[in-house]
Parts: C-alpha cells; sequence; structure tokens
C-alpha cells in the first residue's frame, strides 16, 4: 500500500521500530511496520475480488463482481476484505506467527492489517465499524496454543482505531479436526456446526461489526460466525483478514 495513503501520524508511528533487520528479508533497514520499502513493494497484496467474499474472480469486467458461489448462496455478512493474498512470503510469515510464537511476525501483521483497516474507511468515506470480534477459539486449542490469534491482530486494529474488542461474541463449539486441517469440502461441510450464541452475542444487536481472523479459505468459518451474529439482530456484518486463499 502506497505511503501516499497513510496519515503523517501513523508514518511517524511505523517508523518506531526502526533498527531491527526486515522482517521479511532480514537485511535491510526496516522502514515501517518491521518491513523494509522494497519487501512491502513486492508483498502480494490482495487485488479487488468479489465484492462480498474478497476472492479473486478471474476475468471479471465488472465494476461490482461476484463470484459464483456467492451469487448462487449470498453469505451473512456484508463484504471481506483481506490484505494480502495467502502466498509466499505472507503464509509462513502467519504460520510463523500461529505456530511457532513469532510475536514479532505478530506486531508487523498486525500493523499492516490496522492500516489497511483504517484507510480502507477514511478513502472511501465509509462508517467503521462499532465492535471488532476476533473468531473465538475452542478453549483447549486456547489452552494449547496460549493465545488467539485473532485476538491479537484485533488489539492492534484496536490501537489505530479505538474501536472496543468484543470478547467471546459466540462460543467455538468443540470437533475432531481444526477447519485447516479439512479440505474444502470438510470445510464447507461444518457450516451451521462451528459457532453458537452465547451471552455476549446480544451485545452486536443493532451494531456494526468487524470479524476478524487472520486466513479466509472457504469463507466456512466466516459465513457459520457472520449467521450467529446476523441472527442476533446485528445490523451490518464485514470481515476482515490478513490473507484470503484464491
Amino acid at each position: 500500500m502506497p505511503d501516499k495513503f497513510w496519515p503523517k501520524n501513523l508514518r511517524q508511528r511505523l517508523h518506531r521500530l526502526s533498527g531491527e533487520p526486515c522482517l521479511i528479508c532480514l537485511e535491510s533497514a526496516v522502514t515501517a511496520c518491521g518491513v523494509c520499502r522494497h519487501c512491502l513493494d513486492i508483498l502480494p497484496w490482495q487485488p479487488p475480488g468479489c465484492i462480498r467474499c474478497a476472492v479473486i474472480v478471474p476475468d471479471s469486467t465488472s465494476a461490482a463482481p461476484l463470484c459464483n458461489r456467492c451469487a448462487e448462496e449470498s453469505p451473512a455478512f456484508d463484504s471481506c476484505h483481506a490484505v494480502f493474498s495467502y502466498e509466499s512470503p505472507i503464509d509462513s510469515q502467519i504460520r510463523q506467527f500461529k505456530d511457532l510464537q513469532g510475536f514479532r511476525a505478530a506486531r508487523s501483521l498486525g500493523e499492516l492489517l490496522a492500516i489497511s483497516f483504517k484507510s480502507h474507511y477514511r478513502i472511501n468515506s465509509l462508517q467503521p465499524p462499532d465492535l471488532l470480534v476476533p473468531v473465538p477459539l475452542h478453549t483447549d486449542r486456547l489452552r494449547r496454543r496460549g493465545f488467539n490469534q485473532a485476538k491479537l491482530l484485533a488489539d492492534a486494529v484496536h490501537k489505530f482505531t479505538r474501536i472496543p474488542v468484543l470478547m467471546e461474541g459466540c462460543t467455538r463449539m468443540q470437533t475432531n479436526l481444526a477447519q485447516r486441517k479439512l479440505n474444502a469440502q470438510g470445510r464447507l461441510a461444518n457450516i451451521g456446526h462451528l459457532f453458537t450464541i452465547n451471552s455476549n452475542t446480544k451485545l452486536t444487536m443493532g451494531r456494526r461489526i468487524a470479524i476478524i481472523d487472520d486466513v479466509i479459505t472457504t469463507t466456512a468459518t466466516a459465513r457459520d460466525i457472520a449467521d450467529i451474529f446476523r441472527q442476533a439482530g446485528c445490523e451490518h456484518i464485514e470481515v476482515w483478514a490478513l490473507a484470503r486463499r484464491n
């Protein structure tokens, strides 16, 4: 994302990481978000895609394209935004963040998400969400991992926007396998079986929310959690993720 889209005060905050090597190439001096200027330019930024789920729509000439799936079955969320395509080197940085507790990667990726998030509403003169809702982990997985990556990303957005973070807006149910270990068919079969309403869900009634996740693959998780909030009377639902598998 070009520097001209970043307000001066945000650019100043980004430069506080100077002195560390670039997160990506490990050589150049850091200029923003822990990533050098060259690597920022060549990162796999997600291009405009389906207006509902953000997947790339090949050969589309429409200003507001819809993928075949969203045209046939509209999701409960209103729109989806991804900062990057899930490609090298972003895919390995996300794995570093999630599986190896790479908190430097978490910090840099979180700031890149936060900048993209804030810039989207400012540049397009859109009303931002009232609440940030990180996708919850099941308690067993949270205990094993020690942290919820979506919560860390939501915290990063909160620091830039001051939008409150609603924790445990719904409850994740236990499943035999994590979503990322399933193929596309298995993920989609889980829709309706991933989340359930809890006492915090009603706090989204009449509100505008942004669901925060690390990676969007088939949108099964996003669709399931959005269904929960739509049933609870949520007015407007957006999904924001670091990366999108296309």
